[in-house]
């Protein structure tokens, strides 16, 4: 409950909340106390209108929390079902239900809004609340006190009505037949749910079930970074193998967002946090090559950002994805901070002396490149070269399309303005090997959802410093302990989801204001 009592002490929440006003967005209409909650206009469902668009350009942080235990379903009415159903009316057809799609809004609220998301499979989605993007300043602290609150008041009343079982294991796919009893009994109906709906979907449409204690959500975070910050960001997620005690203590709070201290950090975060002192040690190799040395005698703070994304990309996709697990096929799952803009962008921001440098000897940033993410701990079992794939399949479940994208045709293809690691780069690669077929190349398309998708750089101003998209997938703050067990990592219930993700608000905040506390 600390995040209420801040909310309630916070006058510019305490508006917000009273009088249905949001300090960032304007006049909103007050949820009503019964019946169906009202969309409010100015929030999350009018960012998804093509007139608002520009305004996501200047994207800070956002936030996305899931519940892997709440299912949206969509009510099919006049179902036609299959003929050894006994669920069929007397004219023939029953209702049934399917999935809700991926994105359809389900309650637009002050700053937020409430999703479905189909990351747990093709048979059933899951809730996910993402948030509007927050500046990182006092007034965007306050616009995210706005969405904790509605948040948290929707998982509040859903707490009331968890248990329902759904349409259970049904054999086949969606959509499932239901019988008018099923509906009544197995489902959060509309009157109970109170949730509005959109244009994707109804209110009237959406049926819920499942529900655990304390609704459990997995968090995600999305930040705009300057590519000279993208390694104090690194540094904040993972561990650093060279960094002095005092500097392990002003960071550790930071870094107990993502990964509870007290518990191993997993390999991704390792990596994630070594990559920093990695490209460091490239730079200094690369300055003693022709036509390094002289480019690199200036500022390099932006090129260690980029070198530092490489080698954290790099080593994190070396790990083949593990068959037999949903999911397992996109490649932004093998990747605990994912960037959203693509490497040729980042490229771009890096001084030009030092991009020709590069575009001269691409061959010697391959070679500094794999010696720099072979000697990172991680890398002890896994080593590559020049002309691995970047993205190796698992023998039990080979993906020779994908893995056919070498480490050096990667470099070699940023450094011509082509990206390789992105769905209509992945498209372009492929279209010079003739040995595979247009359903490869579709099938690679899907696999790298997400992965450098961003259009172009954000800017904090028009015409001014460029920030780059980084999602942080890796977020596991909780702590379960298992008598007999080590303890583990885990998920937070939403209210200290919510308090967690004020906390890493904060950490952009002092990032931004150059007080992150470093000794």
């Amino acid at each position: 409950m600390l995040i209420l009592q801040r909310l309630a002490g916070n006058a510019a929440v305490t508006r917000a909340i009273g009088d249905g006003r949001s300090a960032d967005h304007g006049p909103s209409e007050a949820r009503p106390m019964a019946s169906t909650r009202q969309s409010a206009p100015g929030n999350h469902e009018a960012q998804k209108t093509p007139d608002t668009l520009a305004a996501t350009i200047q994207r800070r942080v956002g936030f996305e929390f899931e519940s892997s235990d709440w299912h949206p379903w969509r009510h099919v009415r006049g179902l036609q079902p299959p003929a050894e159903s006994a669920a069929g009316s007397a004219s023939g057809t029953t209702d049934g239900v399917m999935p809700v799609e991926r994105k359809a809004l389900l309650q637009a609220g002050v700053n937020f809004g409430l999703e479905a998301d189909d990351s747990g499979g093709p048979t059933r989605s899951n809730l996910e609340f993402v948030t509007d993007p927050f500046d990182e300043t006092e007034e965007g602290l306050d616009g995210f006190d706005a969405a904790a609150s509605g948040m948290l008041g929707i998982t509040h009343d859903l707490e009331k009505v968890r248990g329902r079982t759904g349409p259970g294991d049904v054999p086949g796919s969606p959509p499932y037949p239901v019988s008018a009893d099923s509906l009544g009994t197995d489902f959060v109906r509309p009157a109970e749910h109170n949730l509005s709906g959109s244009h994707d979907i109804p209110g009237n449409d959406l049926l819920l079930s499942g529900g655990a204690p304390g609704f459990v959500v997995k968090m995600q975070s999305t930040s705009g970074v300057p590519l000279a910050d993208v390694p104090a960001m690194m540094r904040r997620i993972g561990p650093d193998p060279d960094e002095a005690r005092e500097e392990k203590t002003a960071r550790t709070p930071d870094r107990e967002t993502v990964h509870p201290s007290s518990v191993v950090a997993t390999r991704n975060l390792k990596i994630i946090g070594a990559a920093p002192g990695a490209a460091d040690g490239m730079i200094e190799e690369l300055a003693e090559t022709d036509p390094y040395t002289e480019a690199l005698v200036g500022d390099t703070r932006d090129l260690v950002g980029l070198l530092a994304a490489l080698v954290a990309c790099t080593g994190q996709l070396s790990k083949p994805g593990v068959p037999g697990k949903w999911g397992f096929e996109l490649v932004k799952n093998r990747l605990g901070l994912l960037h959203r803009n693509n490497f040729v962008q980042m490229f771009s921001a890096v001084p030009r002396i030092q991009q020709e440098a590069i575009r001269s000897a691409p061959d010697a940033l391959v070679d500094t490149l794999v010696s720099a993410v072979n000697n990172l701990d991680e890398m002890r079992r896994t080593r590559i070269r020049p002309d691995s794939s970047l993205i190796p399949s698992n023998p039990a479940a080979p993906r020779p399309a994908l893995a056919s994208l070498t480490v050096k045709a990667w470099i070699h293809g940023i450094t011509n303005g082509h990206d390789y690691l992105s769905q209509g780069g992945m498209a372009q690669w492929l279209s010079t090997k003739p040995e595979f077929s247009p359903e490869d190349v579709q099938a690679t398309e899907g696999a790298l959802e997400s992965i450098g998708a961003q259009p172009a750089a954000d800017q904090r101003d028009p015409g001014t410093q460029e920030l780059f998209r980084f999602e942080n997938r890796a977020i596991r703050p909780g702590l379960r302990k298992v008598p007999g067990s080590r303890p583990t990592a885990t998920s937070l219930p939403m209210e200290e989801a919510v308090e967690n993700a004020r906390k890493i608000l904060g950490i952009y905040t002092r990032l931004r204001e150059g007080t992150l506390d470093e000794p």
